[in-house]
């Protein structure tokens, strides 16, 4: 692994971090941690697109509340399943 900082080509393991145990490394030569770079396909999310396509599809696939009706506000929270009296 080579050093992001100083470019030097010898790094030792240093442990993991984040839910997903992404394993870091430390530079011998000037003692900078850092992890290699992740992939992330939906630019800052790190969601792997499968996931968000099952979480937004069925979102997408429900028709929008009415707009001018005095509750829309409480309907559109009830579609994603916040419960009314936290709305207020």
């Amino acid at each position: 692994m080579t050093c992001l900082k100083c470019q030097h080509g010898v790094a030792k393991r240093f442990g993991t971090y984040g839910r997903r145990r992404i394993q870091r490394y430390r530079c011998k030569s000037c003692k900078a941690t850092f992890s290699p770079p992740q992939r992330k396909p939906l630019e800052r999310h790190t969601i792997e697109i499968s996931k968000a396509v099952q979480i937004w599809l069925p979102a997408l696939a429900r028709p929008p509340p009415p707009i001018n009706t005095p509750l829309a506000h409480y309907r559109t929270f009830q579609a994603v399943g916040v419960p009314a009296r936290v709305v207020l």
